[in-house]
């Protein structure tokens, strides 16, 4: 794997590999700082109602490890190409394209 990976362990089919960019685990920090307290119209203040102990304000992302798993990349690969020709063989009018989402 790239993105400045370190060493990798595991068999051919599976493999964890340490992501050694500070830059790669900056952006997920971020991303864990965004969405770690909640999102939506309370933010921060989104909490269970089951709580009885006070919840963690925050956390500290120690390390990135990136998974490469063959047989689900292959699998995904496989399902994807049988989509796209189902998709393909659609009458234009059934094609919809735009599904309004926002993410």
């Amino acid at each position: 794997g790239g993105g400045g990976a370190g060493p990798s362990t595991g068999s051919l089919l599976l493999r964890k590999v340490k992501a050694r960019s500070p830059e790669l685990v900056a952006r997920i920090q971020e991303m864990v700082d965004a969405t770690f307290r909640g999102w939506g119209h309370l933010g921060y203040y989104s909490s269970t109602r089951d709580r009885r102990n006070p919840l963690a304000t925050s956390l500290k992302v120690e390390e990135v490890v990136h998974i490469e798993n063959a047989m689900n990349y292959f699998s995904f690969w496989s399902k994807r190409a049988e989509v796209a020709q189902e998709f393909h063989a659609l009458a234009a009018e059934d094609k919809k394209t735009d599904w309004g989402l926002k993410t």
